[in-house]
């Protein structure tokens, strides 16, 4: 016999269809990754960023932003061959190319509402 503690099918809050488009220093961000968290909560949507625009479901409320763009370093095989194994980690280590004002230190802010166009602009300047 199979008990199942909690399991009435709830999903959460609905959710509400976000877009916008987001560009760096007047460009639109070639990829990334937009977060749209619940401070309260902390439950996280994470949406991708492809030509500066992106898409997604997120729950009503107040969120705040944050904006990432990750890029993997490639070293040459002749500059990681004098490296010690920490070395090599940190040289090929994934590294965020967004100042940290637009996520981990974040002050955008996006308000979805339910029967909204829920579409939101951001415009980053500076690189970190």
């Amino acid at each position: 016999m199979l008990v199942c503690a909690g399991c009435s099918g709830a999903q959460g809050p609905p959710k509400h269809r976000v877009t916008g488009t987001i560009s760096l220093d007047g460009r639109p961000l070639p990829d990334g990754e937009v977060y749209f968290r619940i401070p309260a909560t902390g439950v996280i949507e994470v949406l991708p960023v492809k030509d500066g625009s992106f898409e997604g479901l997120a729950a009503a409320g107040r969120h705040r932003i944050e904006i990432y763009r990750f890029e993997q370093p490639r070293p040459t095989e002749a500059e990681l061959a004098g490296m010690d194994p920490m070395q090599r980690a940190h040289a090929t280590a994934k590294r965020n190319v967004i100042a940290d004002k637009y996520n981990i230190a974040s002050t955008l802010e996006a308000d979805v509402q339910p029967g909204q166009a829920n579409h939101f602009a951001f415009e980053l300047v500076g690189s970190p």
